[in-house]
């Protein structure tokens, strides 16, 4: 493991995904294939972290329930620490279902997070000493609004890191923007978080405003990152053959929090993430089994 941890805050699911072989037929039983997985944003950048030699510390909701317990040996399989994990009766385990079409494109999704979205302050403050002494501090907006703003002020001399998780959701980190030393987001979250149209100038008037970093991944354009008043873009690698976009954006901020951690400058933790989510794409599942700090340090230094 690398020296130092990483402590990530936020959710984890039961991923149940239906696929029907052909189009979707509304108020009917679809014809398909049925899977269980383990996701979730923040589960997903625990798994990248871990598979990059990082030590992870994972703070998310666990019920007394089936799912509950797939998910935590699924974790301990990986070497993801849920120790300091919150466990409730209250809620149940937190539980994604969605239906797509032939194609793999989604028709419905419906996702139970009150777990996560009701995990209590007195929870994070038994692990106050844990949490001031991380290398770094990465939660997601699957978070309450409330607690977003609680562990930014409660640990603002941290270097904390947000990951968007969606434009509905990326609203929460609004009041707490000054306290976040850096977001990760797509163009429509940009636009969803600060009110303004997505643009470089406008990349750095906020990340000016803010005092912080703002890593924007752009798709087929690649991702471009914003500290004062500076833009820095870099293309995207192109990728032959694209299996699913599940999960790229998750493995790209795994890999801002990767290089952070190390100390690189923004320039090569934008090149890390990069080749992190080009790796996730040719993927089936939200996490690539070919992620290894070996794989991802050769690509970049063969890049470079």
């Amino acid at each position: 493991m690398e020296n130092g941890y990483i402590v990530v805050i936020g959710g984890i699911n039961a991923d149940i995904t239906g696929k029907a072989v052909k189009d979707v037929i509304q108020n009917e039983s679809n014809i398909g294939k049925v899977t269980l997985s383990a996701g979730g944003v923040a589960r997903n950048i625990c798994e990248n972290l871990v598979r990059m030699g990082v030590d992870c510390e994972f703070i998310t909701t666990f019920s007394d329930d089936y799912f509950g317990d797939m998910l935590k040996k699924s974790c301990n399989e990986l070497g993801i620490s849920t120790v300091h994990s919150y466990e409730t009766t209250q809620y149940s385990t937190g539980t994604y279902v969605s239906l797509e079409d032939y194609k793999g494109q989604m028709s419905a999704a419906v996702c139970d997070s009150d777990g996560i979205m009701n995990i209590p302050f007195s929870h994070i403050d038994k692990y106050t000493v844990l949490l001031k002494h991380a290398s770094c501090i990465v939660i997601d907006c699957n978070l309450s609004e409330s607690m977003i703003e609680y562990i930014t002020t409660k640990f603002k001399n941290r270097i904390i890191i947000a990951e968007a998780v969606s434009s509905a959701k990326v609203i929460k980190l609004k009041k707490s923007l000054s306290k976040i030393y850096a977001v990760k987001l797509n163009r429509q979250e940009f636009e969803s978080l600060y009110g303004i149209e997505y643009s470089q100038d406008n990349g750095k008037i906020m990340s000016v405003k803010y005092n912080n970093k703002i890593f924007v991944t752009e798709g087929v354009d690649g991702s471009t990152a914003y500290e004062q008043n500076n833009a820095i873009h870099i293309s995207a690698i192109p990728a032959s053959q694209i299996v699913s976009v599940n999960g790229a954006g998750d493995a790209y901020a795994s890999g801002i929090a990767y290089g952070i951690m190390q100390g690189y400058d923004t320039l090569y933790c934008m090149r890390l993430a990069g080749i992190m989510s080009f790796i996730t794409l040719s993927s089936p599942s939200a996490v690539s089994k070919e992620i290894t700090k070996y794989k991802v340090l050769t690509m970049l230094k063969e890049m470079n």
